[in-house]
């Protein structure tokens, strides 16, 4: 736990994005059928001209698969499409989806968060 907060801190306290980036609340997209978000689950996007950070956290006591969507609006504006990979910078883990526009698709175990770059 000590191991995780000091990662935790060192990324919010290092990383422009957190420090003073925008804000987009990802729940409003995330809330429907099938997409395994649930009132445990959270997600946002902290965002500069040139670094954005995507955060997830499961709350739940389980394991959870979730289908993250990210906004169209927000991507043209990156022009961001196609393959594209995410680093958690907690752990260095990378995630990756094939089509940008069909989401992330991933799984966080029980009380488990990751903080993505890409």
């Amino acid at each position: 736990l000590r191991t995780f907060y000091s990662a935790l801190l060192n990324v919010a306290g290092c990383h422009e994005a957190i420090r003073s980036g925008k804000f987009y609340e990802l729940m409003l997209i995330n809330l429907r059928p099938g997409s395994g978000f649930d009132e445990h689950t959270y997600a946002y996007l902290r965002y500069t001209d040139e670094k954005r950070i995507l955060v997830i956290v499961n709350f739940n006591r389980w394991e959870k698969g979730l289908h993250v969507m990210l906004p169209s609006e927000l991507l043209a504006t990156w022009q961001l499409a196609g393959s594209l990979d995410f680093t958690n910078m907690l752990n260095g883990i990378i995630y990756n989806t094939n089509n940008l526009a069909e989401g992330l698709f991933i799984t966080l175990g029980a009380s488990d968060g990751v903080v993505l770059s890409f």
